[in-house]
């Protein structure tokens, strides 16, 4: 796209929003200015960076939600949870369908990147290729594959690593520790990161998990003060999911995190518990008296847009510049954090990511 388009709103700049304008050129955001912009504006609204859903399980799209009253131990743990028996059932064109479905609502609930957590091996990335392929705008993907099984299988590993970003991998306790070491290490050898979900269940003890190297954690929730401390002192990034966990009767530990330095991200979690929109995991935050009670709100907005590791300035949050993402959300005349506040699905009306312009 080498059309020049210009967009005004409020437009949130260097940790604040202002009433301004965006001109986007080339697929690149070509200027970015306060005040009333110099023509007529394609669309009006809330102008965001784009998007990132840090922890998404997009191959549950197609599979039902679980019994009300089950719990988390019972729902999630390889290989015989809820989650993984239902995987196995459902059709693999089935899976395909659904998870097509959910990248694109996912573009247009503003998300222009997710980092997506694979089950099953080979077969489940090409699941995902497929599915991206299927979808009409799906946003960039960062692929965390996992072996099939609990096993360090080197040929598995061998066909698996090349096609992904990194390793994904359900919590360490789930795992012989002896296997989990060498799948870590067959990892590192490939140049391929290893993510893990970490004291999602029960508190698990993090000193050995850190032994791993993690590129980052997911969840978190029975973390201890100390565990935080020492997540900040590692520097590994949390992607807390506050509304998964909420159905479980639990509570995301955002705010001691984020006290303690950690920093955070959001991400939706599994499909079959709720859609895409991560500005529901901001809004479940900013309603939530005790996060609003402690963390400046333009802070959680932030842990929904990427940032550089290690970055928790609130300053360094807005429309830059060069920049190739940006969301634009209907407004209806409200304190944009007001709005993003109410816990209703905005929807976007138009997203830049990649270079492309998807318009609703």
């Amino acid at each position: 796209m080498a059309d020049r388009i210009v967009l005004a709103g409020q437009v949130l700049l260097e940790g604040a929003f202002v009433e301004g304008w965006v001109a986007v050129e080339g697929g690149r955001v070509a200027e970015v200015a306060e005040g009333r912009p110099p023509q007529r504006p394609l669309e009006t609204g809330v102008i965001l960076p784009g998007l990132v859903n840090a922890h998404t399980h997009a191959g549950d799209a197609a599979i039902p939600p679980p019994p009300e009253g089950m719990a988390p131990e019972e729902v999630f743990p390889p290989p015989s949870g809820y989650k993984h028996r239902m995987l196995d059932r459902t059709p693999p064109d089935a899976l395909v369908a659904g998870t097509a479905g959910f990248l694109d609502r996912m573009t247009a609930a503003g998300v222009v990147r997710h980092s997506d957590f694979r089950e099953g091996g080979v077969a489940g990335v090409e699941q995902l290729e497929r599915a991206r392929a299927r979808a009409t705008h799906p946003p960039a993907t960062a692929v965390y594959g996992r072996p099939r099984g609990l096993a360090c299988d080197a040929h598995e590993l061998d066909a698996l690593l090349p096609r992904v970003h990194g390793l994904g991998l359900s919590a360490a306790r789930d795992w012989p520790w002896e296997c989990l070491v060498d799948v870590v290490a067959h990892a590192r050898a490939a140049g391929r990161p290893v993510a893990l979900h970490c004291s999602e269940v029960a508190r698990e003890e993090l000193s050995r998990v850190l032994e791993l190297g993690p590129e980052h954690l997911v969840h978190m929730v029975h973390g201890t003060p100390q565990d935080f401390r020492d997540l900040a002192a590692a520097r590994v990034p949390v992607a807390a999911c506050p509304r998964s966990v909420a159905r479980f009767g639990l509570r995301s530990p955002v705010v001691e995190m984020w006290r303690a330095g950690v920093e955070v991200r959001l991400g939706t979690d599994n499909a079959m518990l709720q859609g895409p929109d991560v500005l529901m995991e901001v809004a479940h935050l900013l309603r939530d008296p005790q996060v609003a009670g402690e963390v400046p709100p333009m802070e959680v907005l932030g842990w929904a847009m990427g940032r550089a590791k290690g970055s928790n300035t609130v300053a360094a949050i807005g429309i830059v510049k060069g920049s190739s993402e940006l969301a634009l959300l209907p407004s209806d005349g409200s304190e944009p954090l007001v709005l993003l506040s109410r816990g209703a699905s905005l929807g976007a009306r138009l997203v830049l990511g990649g270079g492309r312009i998807w318009r609703s």
